[in-house]
Parts: structure tokens; sequence; C-alpha cells
């Protein structure tokens, strides 16, 4: 999962270039689908906070669903050393 969403926010430009270091709380759908999602802790720059949160919303689903006895929501910590 965490792999996934890497991958994902690195396909944004703004996001691959920044860094930014932050904590979320992840809900999944059934189906793989982010269903609901908080920033528990902020990059500290309002700007990548407001990409982190837009690139989440319109992710695709992850590629195999998670299994149904995953207890959510799902806690990750997500990082970028992006080139200055």
């Amino acid at each position: 999962m965490q792999s996934h969403l890497q991958a994902q926010l690195y396909k944004e430009d703004k996001l691959r270039r920044s860094d930014y270091k932050v904590q979320l709380r992840v809900w999944f759908a059934p189906d793989g689908r982010i269903e609901r999602f908080e920033l528990v802790d902020s990059s500290g720059n309002k700007e990548v906070d407001d990409q982190i949160k837009l690139a989440l919303h319109n992710m695709p689903p992850l590629k195999q669903p998670p299994p149904p006895d995953l207890l959510q929501p799902v806690k990750l910590r997500l990082t970028s050393r992006g080139a200055a």
C-alpha cells in the first residue's frame, strides 16, 4: 500500500521535486480505492499538502484489493527528497 501511494505521488511533478514527510491515515474500500484519508502531520508547506490531498483524491485503486480483515485506518508515513 505504501509503495503504491508513494509511486502515485511520485508521478506528480511538483511532489517529485519537493522535500516532504507526512503521516497519513487511510481507509480503503473493499475494491482498493481510497475511501477516506487524513493528513496526521503536515509537510509544513500548505501547497505541498494540497498537492498530496489532490493526488490521493485522484489515485487509482490498489492493484490487489486489501484483505477483508485489514484493520483501518492504515497509518502510513510518506517521504520525498526531491531535487532542488
